[in-house]
């Protein structure tokens, strides 16, 4: 897509890195827009307590899996603590769900965002100067 983008764009104005880069932050922002919407829609749906409730099931089954290993339960109070936390929080709002993802999307979106950003506009800048 970011290539499209940069062949998109006129050749009088020229590629930028900064141009590509903010491309690519602002299609992760809108993967996490669409991602956090779905999410909320999918636990509403399943119903929050049955959420909680399954995810409280895996990390009851992971602390299992680490006392059958061997390490004594006494460690694994950060488990049961936890739990105990996750029974007690209310359910997200739809903004803060969406909100988070954004953010999570967006800072994900970076990492590969300001190789594939330079990649393309060197590539760009090395075809204009060939012109």
């Amino acid at each position: 897509f970011t290539r499209r983008r940069a062949d998109a764009i006129p050749s009088e104005i020229g590629v930028t890195y900064s141009h590509l880069l903010l491309f690519i932050i602002f299609a992760s922002m809108l993967s996490g827009v669409l991602v956090g919407a779905v999410e909320t829609l999918y636990i509403s749906v399943m119903g929050y307590d049955t959420y909680i409730l399954g995810f409280i099931d895996r990390i009851d089954q992971l602390q299992q899996m680490y006392i059958e290993m061997g390490i004594p339960a006494s460690e694994m109070q950060i488990f049961n603590e936890f739990t105990t936390l996750m029974r007690q929080m209310e359910q997200p709002s739809i903004f803060a769900t969406v909100f988070n993802q954004l953010q999570t999307y967006a800072m994900v979106g970076c990492i590969p965002g300001f190789i594939i950003a330079a990649i393309i506009s060197r590539r760009h800048r090395r075809i204009d100067v060939q012109k």
